[in-house]
């Protein structure tokens, strides 16, 4: 078994603590280089704002995280609808009802 553990690290003496085993200078080790940039050769997406825009909604499947509440494949006139009917239904009678009253509504679109 003393074989097993034997390794040329490891001191056979066992006053030499582990901290003066492993130490080591910093003249052991290679200087640190940084690797050689590599320039992009394939596409680098859209440059322009529409195209920009276009590509942001690219992984979009579904709009409970989105920043717009009406989706390109959405009907605009449906989400007005929906926003009234909570209005009229509510009818809210200062700006925190009406605030609340429709981010309910925004958040039953979203559903």
């Amino acid at each position: 078994m003393g074989d097993l553990l034997h390794h040329e690290n490891i001191p056979e003496d066992e006053n030499v603590s582990l901290e003066e085993t492993f130490a080591r200078d910093e003249d052991d080790f290679p200087p640190f280089e940084e690797p050689p940039a590599v320039p992009r050769t394939g596409p680098t997406g859209p440059t322009s704002p529409s195209g920009k825009a276009t590509s942001s909604l690219n992984r979009l499947t579904h709009g409970c995280c989105s920043k717009q509440t009406v989706l390109r494949h959405e009907d605009p006139a449906e989400y007005e609808f929906t926003m009234n009917f909570w209005l009229e239904r509510y009818q809210p009678d200062n700006h925190v009802a009406a605030l609340l009253v429709e981010e309910t509504a925004r958040a039953h679109w979203l559903l």
